[in-house]
């Protein structure tokens, strides 16, 4: 599949006209499209997507209706543009009673160890790879966003050895509040990690403050999720001791980008590479 990426794109320069086979998809990062047809004029703005409903051949005018950059995806059908959407949210937690947590599995080569627990947070691919644990214990439990949200209540799971508790995520047009969920996880020492999954600020955070989290991690690719400045503002609002940007690329051959995830600019932020370490104390 090819890769995702963006262009700048001029002032009335053409986007793609009328009648043209559609064999590029396009998302609005900044500015603004103007839709053209002979019968009206419409401003596309910001997460605007231009040929996801078009089928086979553009049925307007797309004209920059000034300097805007856009994400492109090189894909021929609307299936395909949904199993672009990317991310980099794994991660193996193991307990002080050596329990093992898997995360939205999905790269990474460290499921060697047998999963006691495995947590979902919403049905994209890139997060739900179960498959790729076929090392489990006996007991071993899976969460995922359908258990989670129960009559629309996020629900607690009280495992013993770690409290999982459901909170919001979505607020996008890729991720449905519906159908995707974030998670607390305390741990019998008494720490706590919060991962947002794939989301925008959400209605809860502003809440979350009196958990008194103690390590966050937050999306910020900036493409399917909220970006970086959206994800610092979502930081502040949670208030956890130290915050950790993750999924920030919207790439299926780039895992991690250091340089991007640099400018996640918030205070107590720790930085992880692919295969780092995080000792929760």
């Amino acid at each position: 599949m090819n890769n995702m990426t963006t262009v700048k794109v001029q002032k009335n320069q053409i986007i793609a006209k009328q009648k043209d086979k559609v064999r590029k998809w396009f998302i609005i990062l900044e500015g603004a499209v103007v839709q053209r047809n002979s019968y009206a004029r419409i401003v596309l703005g910001k997460d605007a997507v231009i040929g996801i409903s078009e089928g086979d051949w553009y049925l307007c005018d797309y004209i920059a209706g000034r300097d805007s950059v856009l994400a492109v995806f090189p894909y021929r059908s609307a299936e395909d543009l949904k199993n672009a959407i990317q991310g980099q949210a794994s991660m193996r937690i193991v307990t002080d009673e050596g329990k093992v947590i898997y995360i939205d599995p999905y790269v990474g080569e460290g499921y060697d160890l047998p999963a006691d627990l495995i947590l979902v947070t919403h049905t994209h691919y890139d997060h739900n790879g179960v498959d790729r644990i076929e090392n489990r214990s006996p007991d071993c439990q899976i969460i995922t966003w359908k258990e989670a949200i129960q009559n629309g209540e996020h629900q607690v799971f009280d495992l013993g050895y770690v409290t999982v508790e459901a909170v919001e995520a979505g607020y996008n047009r890729w991720h449905d509040v519906s159908e995707c969920v974030g998670y607390v996880l305390t741990f019998s020492n008494g720490k706590s990690i919060y991962v947002t999954g794939d989301t925008s600020t959400t209605e809860q955070m502003p809440d979350m403050a009196g958990m008194e989290i103690d390590y966050a991690f937050f999306c910020c690719d900036g493409v399917f999720n909220m970006g970086l400045e959206e994800a610092a503002e979502a930081a502040k609002l949670v208030g956890a001791k130290h915050n950790i940007p993750y999924h920030v690329t919207a790439r299926n051959d780039v895992f991690f980008d250091r340089t991007m995830a640099e400018q996640f600019d918030v205070e107590n932020r720790l930085i992880l590479d692919i295969g780092e370490t995080l000792s929760v104390e």
